[in-house]
C-alpha cells in the first residue's frame, strides 16, 4: 500500500507546493509505520527546489528528515547550500533546530556551521534556554570550537 502511495505520490509531486511537501515529511516522520519510500520520492523533489525554499520550509524538512533518522546525502548538502543564503533570516527557533538536524543524522557540513556561527554570536542573547542547548549540540557532535559560539554559551 505504501509503494502504491509512493508511486501516486511521484507522479504529482511537481503540483505539490514546497510547503506542502515540507508539512507532509514533517507529518510523516512522526508516524511510526515505515515511510522510507515516501521520503525518498520527496527527497528528490525537495531537493530540486531547495533554492527556492524559505528558512521555515529547509527547517522543516531538515528536521523531519532528522527526526525519521534518514540522513539523506544528497539532500542535505542542498539543503545546507540554501540556508547559507540566508541564514540571517531564519528565525530563532528554526535556526538551532536546522543545525541539530544536521547533529542528530551525523552530517556534518561545516560551511553551514561557520556561516552560523557568526548568526548565532549576533542572537546569542535573545536565544532562549532550549535554542542555545540545541546549538551547542551541533557544534559538539562534530567537535567543532568557534571561539563565537563558545562565548555565545
Amino acid at each position: 500500500a505504501l509503494q502504491d502511495l509512493g508511486a501516486r505520490l511521484t507522479a504529482r509531486l511537481e503540483d505539490i507546493s514546497a510547503t506542502d511537501m515540507a508539512d507532509l515529511v514533517e507529518s510523516l516522520a512522526r508516524c511510526s509505520m515505515p515511510v522510507v519510500p515516501i521520503f525518498a520520492r520527496i527527497s528528490v523533489a525537495f531537493g530540486l527546489r531547495c533554492a527556492g525554499a524559505t528558512p521555515p520550509q529547509l527547517a522543516k524538512v531538515a528536521v523531519a528528515f532528522s527526526r525519521a533518522r534518514l540522513a539523506d546525502r544528497r539532500l542535505f548538502p542542498r539543503l545546507a547550500q540554501s540556508a547559507m543564503k540566508q541564514l540571517h533570516v531564519f528565525s530563532n527557533p528554526d535556526l538551532p533546530s536546522f543545525l541539530a538536524a544536521f547533529a542528530t543524522i551525523g552530517f556534518c557540513h561545516e560551511p553551514l556551521l561557520t556561516a552560523a556561527s557568526k548568526v548565532v554570536a549576533a542572537r546569542a542573547q535573545r536565544l532562549s534556554s532550549l535554542d542555545l542547548a540545541l546549538v551547542a549540540f551541533a557544534y559538539a557532535q562534530f567537535h567543532l570550537v568557534y571561539p563565537t559560539v563558545v562565548a555565545a554559551l
